[in-house]
């Protein structure tokens, strides 16, 4: 068994929300964080590209441009 600062995090606060992703609670199988995280992700990057081309993509994908773009987002974010 390992302990990651989630894993603190969640046990510190007693946050039951956070404890049942990175395994403070009895379940029947193993949670995994950073999986649920990537999800999350995928799911933002492919509503920001859109219907964008491979190279429309590389063309946002300079920080200083999608920086407003991310920073609205997660004003707008309602989190996990």
């Amino acid at each position: 068994m390992s302990c990651s600062g989630l894993q603190i995090l969640g046990a510190v606060l007693r946050c039951k929300n956070t404890g049942q992703y990175v395994n403070l609670t009895a379940t029947n199988k193993p949670a995994d964080i950073y999986g649920v995280i990537a999800v999350l992700v995928e799911k933002e990057l492919r509503e920001l590209v859109g219907e964008c081309s491979h190279a429309q993509v590389l063309k946002l994908a300079k920080p200083k441009d999608l920086a407003p773009l991310i920073q609205s987002r997660a004003e707008g974010s309602k989190g996990i």
